[in-house]
């Protein structure tokens, strides 16, 4: 079994994943508002659109790092709870047939 096998992690892990797909796309946008500005400045000389994705970049950077360490720290309460309390995930404390802790640190000391 894997750790998304589990409602419980599927239920942590799928919003993560969600978010990941949306910085992504956000990115995407990013990067066609840069192009534009980009083009209008050099060929117009307009720079009546630096103050918005300025600000907007600097927002997002703020955002998204946040977010990334949020989704980090939840990632590894995902895996802390299959590894110390594997009754809650079937009673064998496996994922994928090896050890959940493999590492050999126990999970509730990095806690």
């Amino acid at each position: 079994m894997q750790v998304l096998d589990y409602q419980h992690s599927q239920r942590t892990l799928f919003p993560l994943l969600a978010t990941a797909y949306a910085f992504h796309f956000t990115g995407e946008y990013m990067k066609r508002m840069y192009y534009k500005f980009e083009k209008d400045s050099r060929q117009g000389g307009d720079f009546s659109a630096l103050p918005e994705l300025h600000a907007t970049s600097s927002g997002l950077k703020a955002w998204c790092t946040w977010k990334t360490k949020d989704g980090l720290e939840m990632s590894r309460l995902v895996r802390a709870r299959v590894c110390v309390q594997p009754e809650l995930h079937g009673g064998l404390g496996r994922v994928g047939g090896a050890l959940a802790c493999d590492s050999g640190e126990s999970a509730v000391e990095g806690a």
